[in-house]
């Protein structure tokens, strides 16, 4: 496995100095002195394991988003047309366009193959030559058979006559790839997008695919009023890196089989980098990768797991790892509480009965299942509720249940109070979906059961007392009491953090987490803006003294993704205790804010003249 495996996301540094050095096998350190070269290799294999594992399914959701990409452009480019313009599609790829060769390889087989379409996909630097040689690297990409006509075509190549040629061939229609299409200079290649204009026909259309690294908005104001009315554009939406990563957390390191897990602390570390669609889909898969990596590395215990049951296998335990099962935190906080409550088990448990620690981890594991199960449920309760600021945040839903304490978290009480106002049609339909969510679980936990009997309780109370949009008093009255069931079954969830044997599963050291996922130099850059006493060795208590950039960092982050330049500077000014913006203020804000550009926080934007719009690694 090469080195750049361990390459750093943005510009820090993750376990392992890039090289360049192939190795057969990982290495894993001893963790502690007494560790054979056996108990590493299994702490190998499970890494393996658990990472082939995820990687399968982050593979399936990869291939899936593409050959929906491939699937909309075809089916737009077979729909039938009644005019002559140029179909054209404008595919925004941003930071994911090196991802996406596999997407115009499914476009060009299936166009070919099924619709007789023939398609060219070209790189921006052929665009730049002359309209002939061009023409030339078109012919010779579709491989014509005819050496005899290639030749004389060749002499005398003009567009009309390579359509042509293309028709003969049995041909519909032609499809052209420009990828990186803003990298040209339009001045380059508008000639010879007129000139497929021109040669558009009924019998033989022209399409055109135009890979695109910023926003859509951009291509009215890139090329020419005359050259966009000869287009019929149609933008073709890609999912960002945020609905990516929602996706494959989801359905990964979230389900319950998947012997790997995050912590409240770092699900927080990597839901706050990855809120930004800055990231591209392989960052994230390096990101969850390094992380098993990090957890298999530090924890020697995670080689007792079975990855494929999520079970403990205590054959394999020594009585130097049964010592290290007794030290976890969250070992002695349960044997202090077994002392006061059940004696014999706390000494088991001190004496490293095997059986015992199996059990507690099923309980765990058990523990886990009924958390997450439940979070599909209030997930399906809520979703879509107007107002509801978990709408549209199922990441950070999870979050709030992995903090523990559910039923008082604010964000939870409120979605639950506004399904508590829903009409008596979007009531029964939404007690269905979470009754759909538990039944096809094989393995109930007693909690579980009980939540199922509470939504199955109150589906059959609907049933029975036909209540209806006109029974607005029993419509309310029941909503009121389901609300309050489920808000009291909340209440008996616990906080992971506080499961035995939590560190076996969960990756819990959120600070390596957050140094793995940080560039150090952005890093340096953040705490320098944030804490400047630090470095400049004055007392931290004393405001006069923060530098102006300092001073302006501290507003930044009291304004939105667009930053206006008059309610920043007006901000700056009143936090300086004056009421009018003098010459000398005006200076130092814009000073302040040139720095600040320079370092990469904000940039301008076309959307608003007089704003700033944030960058993407605010925060660090």
């Amino acid at each position: 496995m090469e080195g750049e495996e361990y390459s750093s996301i943005s510009t820090g540094h993750f376990v392992v100095k890039p090289s360049k050095v192939k190795r057969s096998k990982l290495e894993f350190p001893m963790v502690y002195q007494e560790e054979s070269n056996s108990s590493i290799d299994l702490r190998r294999e499970w890494y393996n394991n658990t990472y082939k594992q995820v990687a399968k399914i982050i593979k399936n959701i990869i291939e899936e988003t593409t050959l929906k990409v491939a699937n909309d452009i075809v089916h737009h480019i077979t729909l039938p047309t009644v005019d002559y313009l140029i179909n054209t599609f404008i595919l925004k790829v941003g930071i994911n366009a090196m991802h996406y060769n596999v997407v115009y390889d499914l476009i060009s087989e299936r166009l070919s193959k099924q619709h007789k379409i023939c398609s060219v996909c070209l790189d921006p630097s052929l665009l730049s030559t002359d309209i002939p040689s061009l023409l030339r690297e078109i012919f010779n990409s579709t491989l014509a058979d005819n050496q005899s006509q290639q030749k004389i075509l060749l002499k005398t190549l003009s567009l009309p006559d390579l359509l042509l040629h293309l028709k003969d061939e049995g041909n519909h229609g032609f499809l052209l790839i420009i990828k990186n299409f803003m990298k040209l200079n339009i001045k380059d290649i508008e000639p010879f997008l007129s000139l497929l204009n021109s040669c558009q026909k009924d019998d033989f259309p022209i399409h055109l695919v135009l890979e695109l690294s910023t926003g859509t908005e951009v291509s009215s104001e890139y090329m020419s009023n005359g050259l966009m009315s000869s287009l019929r554009v149609t933008n073709i939406s890609l999912p960002p890196p945020t609905a990516l990563l929602e996706k494959i957390l989801s359905q990964t390191i979230l389900m319950p089989h998947i012997p790997f897990k995050l912590s409240y602390e770092s699900f927080e570390v990597l839901l706050s980098r990855f809120s930004l669609s800055t990231y591209s889909v392989q960052e994230i898969i390096k990101a969850i990768k390094i992380t098993i990596l990090h957890h298999a590395i530090h924890q020697p215990l995670v080689k007792l797991i079975n990855f494929e049951d999520c079970s403990l296998d205590i054959s394999k335990i020594t009585d130097d790892e049964k010592d290290l099962v007794i030290q976890l935190p969250s070992m002695q906080k349960h044997i202090e509480r077994l002392i006061v409550s059940d004696k014999a088990t706390a000494l088991k448990l001190l004496e490293g009965d095997g059986d015992s620690i199996a059990n507690l981890f099923m309980e765990c594991k058990s523990n886990y299942e009924t958390l997450y199960h439940t979070y599909c449920v209030i997930h399906k309760l809520v979703k879509g509720i107007p107002g509801n600021s978990l709408v549209s945040k199922p990441l950070e839903l999870f979050s709030l249940f992995l903090r523990g304490e559910t039923s008082s978290v604010p964000e939870i009480r409120t979605a639950l109070k506004c399904f508590g106002m829903l009409s008596c049609d979007e009531f029964w339909s939404r007690l269905q979906d979470a009754y759909y969510v538990l039944e096809p679980v094989e393995s109930k936990s007693p909690k579980l059961q009980l939540l199922a009997k509470v939504i199955k309780m109150q589906i059959d109370k609907l049933i029975s007392e036909e209540v209806t949009e006109t029974t607005k008093d029993v419509l309310k009255n029941a909503q009121s009491t389901f609300v309050s069931r489920i808000d009291n079954f909340l209440s008996t969830l616990s906080c992971p953090g506080a499961w035995p044997l939590n560190e076996l599963l969960w990756f819990t050291d959120h600070t390596a987490f957050q140094t793995l996922l940080v560039g150090k130099v952005r890093a340096a850059i953040h705490r320098g803006l944030s804490k400047p006493h630090v470095y400049l060795q004055y007392p931290a208590e004393d405001d006069s003294l923060i530098p102006n950039v300092c001073h302006l960092y501290r507003l930044y982050h009291e304004h939105g993704k667009l930053i206006s330049l008059h309610d920043w500077i007006k901000s700056y000014v009143t936090s300086l205790g004056k009421k009018k913006v003098t010459q000398l203020d005006h200076a130092r804000f814009f000073q302040a804010a040139s720095e600040l550009h320079f370092l990469g926080y904000i940039k301008p934007t076309r959307r608003k003249t007089d704003h700033f719009a944030k960058m993407s690694l605010l925060g660090y």
